[in-house]
């Protein structure tokens, strides 16, 4: 079906976002306009919503948390396009308030650290929300044990790797780990940086 496709897929034209073909928009909307009622969840239903989403979710939302009779969990990072509106995209620190106050609606919410579950609390606490979910740490994992780990094919054995991973945006400042990465370089360093 076309959930899958848009999945594994996207857009087609590369950005982030959320995709419905024209068929399943029509469908939707003579649904609407016959006085169909939505297709009935099944009741053990849940929703983890690991990503930061945008208007276009958050307008469907409400109602699809209303009909949940499982877990409303969301996944919440940070603040920081309230915290550093400079170094963040203008859409994003206009949008992420009402982001924020949406997360509200969910059952439970995972921060990825204390700092980011303080952040999310105390904005709630500046609107004077009275309701509002348990908000616990569920810090972003990682399997540092002991065992050799793989390295890629044509990976120099003698050469560390430093990885950066995340979007490519001013606020993850990209631009400063590559100034410092060439200095490190210039000055004889060998290393490889891997930006994912």
């Amino acid at each position: 079906p076309w959930e899958q496709l848009a999945l594994s897929t996207g857009p087609a034209d590369g950005t982030r976002k959320s995709f419905w073909p024209a068929d399943a928009r029509w469908r939707g909307r003579v649904r609407r306009w016959l006085g169909r009622p939505a297709p009935v969840l099944p009741s053990s239903s849940g929703l983890v919503v690991p990503q930061l989403f945008g208007p276009d979710v958050a307008r469907a939302l409400p109602p699809l948390l209303a009909r949940l009779r499982g877990p409303r969990v969301a996944l919440f990072h940070d603040a920081i396009p309230l915290k550093h509106p400079p170094i963040t995209w203008p859409r994003s620190v206009a949008r992420h308030p009402a982001y924020m106050k949406l997360l509200a609606r969910f059952g439970r919410v995972w921060a990825v650290s204390q700092a980011s579950r303080e952040e999310l609390l105390g904005f709630w606490r500046w609107l004077g929300l009275e309701r509002t979910p348990a908000v616990d740490v569920l810090p972003l994992g990682a399997d540092l044990d002991s065992s050799p780990q793989p390295r890629a094919a044509n990976a120099d054995p003698r050469s560390p790797i430093l990885l950066c991973v995340g979007i490519v945006e001013p606020r993850k400042n990209q631009a400063f780990l590559l100034e410092t990465c060439d200095a490190l370089w210039k000055s004889g360093l060998e290393f490889e940086l891997h930006l994912v």
